[in-house]
C-alpha cells in the first residue's frame, strides 16, 4: 500500500486504497523470482505495451510471495525495457496462476508461486512513470526492513519473557534455575542483545520521524538495512538460548514452551525476506562508503 499512496496517480490511489483499506480486497507485493531474490535488478518478468496502447502484456514468474494465495491485487515489478523496470497493480484474473508454497515456518502466510501468462494490465494500473519501478521499490525497502526489525525485537522479547517465567519456577539439582550462575549468564546475554536492539530501533524511528522522506531514503537506507540484518541475528541468538534454557519444552509444539518453539521454527522467516542478512550487511557498508564519498565531493565542490 505505501507504494501506491506514495507513487501512484490519484485515480489509482483512490480506487485501490478504498477497497484495500476497507478490507474488501487484499494485496501483496510481487518482487522475488526463481532467479532473483535479494538481487532485485536480476528480475526477468516482462511487461510489453499492447498493440493498441491500452494495456501492458505481462509474462513471468514470481516466487515466495507472502499472502499471494489470499490476494486480489498483485503489486508487481516487471522489466519494461532491457534497462528499466516499472511497477503495476495486477488484478487477480485470467492468466494469473497461483500455487501454494509450503514453507518450514510461517504456515499461515499464504505464500504463493505466481505465474503471469499474457496478463493484460491496463495502462492506468502502472504505479508512477514507466521506468521508475526500481527507484520506488528501493524506497519501499526502508519501512519494510524497519517493520521486520520491530517484529524480530518483539519475538526476542517473547523468548526473554517466557524464559524468565520458566527460570523463576523450574527447579534442578535442588535449586531454582535462576539461582544457577551459568543460567543467569546465558539469560544476561539474551537481555543484553534484546535491549541493545530496542535502543537501535527507537533511534532509527526517531531519526526517520524528524527527516523528510527524501532525507530518510538517502541517509538511513544503509542503517536500516544493517538494523534489519542485526535484528535477525539477535532473534536467532535469543531464541536459541531460550530453547536451550527450556530444554525439551523449547522443542515441544504446544504447552509451556509453545511460543518459543514456534519462534525458533519460524525465525528464518525474519532473516531472509526483505533482504538476506549477508547481503544487507555487505550492502550497508557499500552504501556508507558511497555516501561518505558523495559528501566529500560535495564539500570539495562547495570550497571551489
Amino acid at each position: 500500500m505505501p507504494l501506491i499512496l506514495k507513487f501512484a496517480e490519484p485515480e489509482l490511489q483512490n480506487r485501490i486504497s478504498k477497497e484495500v483499506l476497507s478490507g474488501q480486497k487484499r494485496m501483496c507485493l510481487c518482487i522475488t523470482e526463481p532467479g532473483a531474490g535479494s538481487d532485485v535488478q536480476g528480475i526477468a518478468t516482462e511487461a510489453v505495451v499492447s498493440e493498441d496502447g491500452s494495456s501492458y502484456i505481462l509474462n513471468g514468474e514470481k516466487k515466495w510471495i507472502t499472502s499471494g494465495m489470499y490476494s486480489d491485487y498483485f503489486v508487481t515489478l516487471a522489466r519494461t525495457s532491457p534497462t528499466a523496470m516499472s511497477l503495476f497493480v495486477v488484478p487477480k484474473g485470467p492468466g494469473v496462476n497461483l500455487r501454494h508454497m509450503y514453507l518450514a515456518g510461517s504456515s499461515s502466510a499464504g505464500t504463493a508461486y505466481v505465474e503471469f501468462d499474457d496478463v493484460q494490465v491496463p495502462i492506468e494500473n502502472r504505479i508512477g512513470e514507466e521506468g521508475d519501478g526500481l527507484k520506488a521499490i528501493m524506497s519501499n525497502f526502508n519501512h519494510e526492513r524497519l517493520y521486520i526489525s520491530m517484529e524480530s525485537l518483539r519475538l526476542a522479547r517473547i523468548c526473554h519473557e517466557d524464559s524468565a517465567s520458566y527460570l523463576l519456577q523450574r527447579e534442578a539439582f535442588g535449586r531454582k534455575l535462576v539461582e544457577q550462575p551459568i543460567v543467569r549468564f546465558r539469560f544476561a546475554h539474551m537481555a543484553r542483545e534484546t535491549e541493545a536492539l530496542q535502543a537501535w530501533v527507537e533511534s532509527l524511528i526517531y531519526q526517520s520521524s524528524n527527516m523528510t522522506s527524501q532525507q530518510s531514503d538517502l541517509l538511513l537506507a544503509g542503517q536500516t538495512a544493517q538494523l534489519k540484518a542485526h535484528a535477525g541475528i539477535v532473534l536467532e541468538n535469543v531464541a536459541s538460548s531460550a530453547v536451550q534454557l527450556l530444554g525439551g519444552l523449547g522443542l515441544t509444539k504446544g504447552g509451556r514452551g509453545e511460543r518459543i518453539e514456534r519462534i525458533w521454527r519460524d525465525l528464518k522467516g525474519n532473516a531472509i525476506p526483505g533482504g538476506s542478512t549477508d547481503v544487507l550487511l555487505d550492502w550497508s557498508v557499500k552504501r556508507a562508503f558511497a555516501l561518505h564519498k558523495a559528501m566529500l565531493n560535495k564539500s570539495s565542490s562547495a570550497k571551489l
